[in-house]
């Protein structure tokens, strides 16, 4: 019989019906520490299957491993349910395991999910060391637990985790018993910790954690962790992965800087989403695509109204303020590399009108005109984070909240993950297209998923996100006709595509029209398109589909896997690829056929 676990750290289940990975990667990190401080820990991942499947798995590995201590992530508030559903199974397959949770979810609810008997422990705020201290059966600081039936706490006083920033990741397949299905298709890197940020709808908030943390300089201390830990991260787990992804860079630190300079040339590629986008500069992007194999940029100017934009920061309620001029330079440096934008934007934002948004439709199809790197420009509306600042001071934004406390979260999130066969933002946009086609009812709908309405205009967030909806986005169709050309070379169907920003939708639709007309044989030139030829297999045909900044249609994983099969012989024109890019004949089995 193998020796007892100590620690076993399991990703909870995103989605009762579908295949939807939501990995918590901060677990790579914690069973590190445990590690390398003598405590035995393993991460198993409940997202690969059906729910029943899900369970069975976990009640193999605690019969197997016999852990001392599950400790089940709660970071996440629309996976509460899976969350606390997890920890309930746990106790019912064997009460003697401890059961512990933490997160910016369960920190919020600990009370409340000790007293329902899901756990018998929640951490909050920082919880390395407290959790540590659970493992050696000694009192842990910042914990709630349910004792002969009463709720104790221990005060907050780990803040400062200063041992986490010396933290060296162990051996991955040591974390993980099969990371190459439960790893993240694109893991993300810790580079550090501390926001100075405030922004009105999210639950780590420089407000949250110092009203948490009880002490006002830790919510915005801003500290990075070395370049020699973060190179070594990226060596560790470059054996299952070759992309990453980077959102840490809330200041002007040369961090950053000095890890791209040492990293091998080509060796990843990278999708980076600066934090504040006035720290984006010039001499970064020209470092990132010199020597990284490709680079997504996923840049958040918050919201596509200048006048907005610059009304929100001057509140400081959002990030520090970029002018459209400033936007566009990032985009315009990126383009002339090859690589690849997408920005991100949100409505239904505090002072918002109807006239911002025309201003904003007519700027996000300025962007797409404007820059062939430009891939997409994303839209969603202000969803509130349990404990957010927007939230909390409700009254002063004239919002009226729709769910308040643990036991209209957990309700909520179990009807989003057990009743629905969507994701949770497909349902917002199946809301907003209804109430488009003239369906007034979906009001109460798209307010009861966003979790609050204003007070004067309760229709103002469906209404502003209904607007967007006609704006023409090349991940759902080619922005532009000529980008590409098909024809007919001895016989063959030839697909061409230009060499631009949209390689990654473009290919898609070629792949749909190959699939749909049947072809037995087909020739695609994409020798002009770096970063699609950079993608490495396990992300686009990743097993575990997730959401992710990179939109992968799903007929690009049904050609490959038609032309590994031998369905469809398929000649595939590239620049040089990497070993393991999903168009290498090896991953294709293409051209040998």
């Amino acid at each position: 019989m193998s020796a007892r676990l100590d620690v076993l750290f399991v990703n909870p289940y995103s989605s009762a019906k579908l295949n939807y990975h939501t990995q918590n990667d901060a677990m790579m990190y914690m069973a590190s520490y445990l590690r390398n401080n003598g405590v035995t820990a393993q991460i198993i991942d409940l997202n690969l299957a059906t729910r029943e499947d899900n369970f069975q798995k976990l009640h193999d590995h605690l019969r197997r491993h016999r852990p001392r201590i599950a400790a089940v992530s709660g970071r996440w508030w629309r996976q509460l349910y899976g969350t606390c559903d997890v920890g309930r199974q746990i106790k019912a397959f064997d009460p003697t395991i401890m059961t512990v949770s933490g997160g910016d979810s369960a920190s919020m609810f600990a009370e409340d999910m000790c007293r329902h008997g899901y756990f018998d422990a929640v951490i909050r705020g920082k919880a390395l060391l407290p959790l540590l201290q659970l493992a050696r059966g000694e009192t842990a600081a910042n914990t709630v637990w349910r004792e002969n039936g009463s709720i104790k706490s221990t005060p907050m006083t780990y803040f400062r985790a200063d041992e986490a920033l010396e933290l060296r990741l162990s051996a991955v397949d040591e974390i993980f018993e099969d990371p190459d299905r439960e790893l993240s298709p694109t893991p993300y890197i810790w580079l550090g910790e501390g926001c100075p940020y405030n922004c009105l709808y999210c639950a780590a908030a420089r407000s949250v954690q110092t009203a948490n943390l009880m002490q006002a300089e830790n919510g915005a201390k801003i500290r990075y962790r070395s370049a020699d830990l973060v190179l070594d991260d990226l060596d560790k787990l470059s054996k299952w992965r070759t992309a990453f992804l980077f959102d840490y860079q809330p200041d002007k630190s040369t961090v950053l800087k000095e890890i791209i300079k040492q990293v091998d040339e080509r060796r990843y590629g990278l999708i980076y989403e600066p934090w504040s986008m006035r720290n984006v500069d010039h001499e970064l992007i020209q470092m990132l695509g010199e020597k990284m194999r490709f680079t997504y940029y996923a840049l958040d100017p918050q919201t596509y109204s200048e006048p907005l934009r610059e009304r929100l920061a001057a509140r400081k309620i959002a990030k520090p303020f970029i002018t459209n001029s400033g936007l566009e330079t990032v985009c315009e440096d990126v383009s002339r590399l090859g690589d690849i934008v997408l920005t991100t934007g949100t409505t239904s934002m505090p002072t918002e009108q109807d006239d911002d948004i025309v201003v904003s439709q007519g700027y996000r199809r300025q962007l797409m005109e404007q820059f062939s790197g430009m891939e997409n420009t994303w839209l969603s509306p202000v969803v509130l984070d349990p404990g957010a600042p927007m939230g909390v001071a409700n009254d002063k934004y004239g919002i009226v909240l729709g769910r308040r406390g643990f036991d209209q979260f957990l309700e909520f999130s179990r009807a989003a993950i057990v009743e629905n066969p969507v994701s949770f933002y497909q349902q917002l946009f199946d809301t907003a297209r209804a109430y488009a086609a003239g369906d007034d009812a979906m009001v109460d709908r798209f307010n009861y998923l966003c979790g609050f309405h204003y007070q004067e205009d309760p229709g103002l967030g469906v209404r502003h996100l209904a607007a967007t909806l006609n704006i023409i986005s090349p991940a759902v169709e080619p922005f532009r006709a000529d980008e590409i050309t098909e024809s007919v070379v001895d016989g063959v169907p030839h697909y061409a595509i230009k060499g631009n920003g949209r390689q990654l939708p473009n290919f898609g639709h070629v792949a749909s029209r190959i699939v749909e007309a049947g072809h037995r044989e087909v020739s695609i030139d994409a020798s002009e398109c770096r970063f699609l030829s950079g993608l490495p297999d396990s992300l686009v045909n990743c097993k575990s589909p997730s959401w992710s900044y990179i939109i992968v249609s799903p007929q690009i994983r049904k050609l490959c896997a038609m032309i590994s099969r031998g369905d469809v012989r398929a000649t595939i024109k590239t620049p040089p690829l990497p070993a393991d890019s999903f168009l290498h004949p090896s991953a294709l089995h293409a051209a040998a056929r």
